[in-house]
């Protein structure tokens, strides 16, 4: 499973690419 750390509002999300459905969290 590769996890990418995505900043987002000065938060930092794991995506799992394991997962392209929770690819929302990205946006």
């Amino acid at each position: 499973m590769n996890t990418i750390r995505v900043e987002h509002s000065g938060h930092i999300k794991r995506i799992s690419l394991n997962r392209p459905e929770k690819r929302n969290a990205i946006s």
